[in-house]
């Protein structure tokens, strides 16, 4: 399924006003140049969910993503995003 911008801010919309505060903070970042017009990009670090109700949730997240050079422009042609509850220390 491809998404428009309009269509993706629509869909997340529901999700984003339950929440007061959503962050990532990047602890490590990569890029992996695979070809002239591809490049696999990885981050990973730690995060917070503050929702309007319940409690506050702290988790390790990773993003990675393909990016295309397409018509002269870098775009996203595929995202994978994990995230799992912080462990308390």
């Amino acid at each position: 399924m491809n998404l428009t911008y309009n269509e993706l801010s629509t869909a997340m919309k529901g999700a984003y006003e339950t929440m007061v505060e959503q962050r990532m903070i990047r602890e490590t970042e990569f890029f992996n140049v695979l070809s002239e017009t591809k490049v696999l990009y990885n981050t990973t670090g730690t995060g917070c969910q503050i929702p309007k109700e319940g409690e506050r949730m702290d988790f390790i997240e990773a993003v990675t993503q393909i990016l295309s050079l397409i018509d002269g422009e870098w775009k996203i042609i595929h995202e994978t995003e994990e995230a799992i509850p912080k462990r308390e220390e």
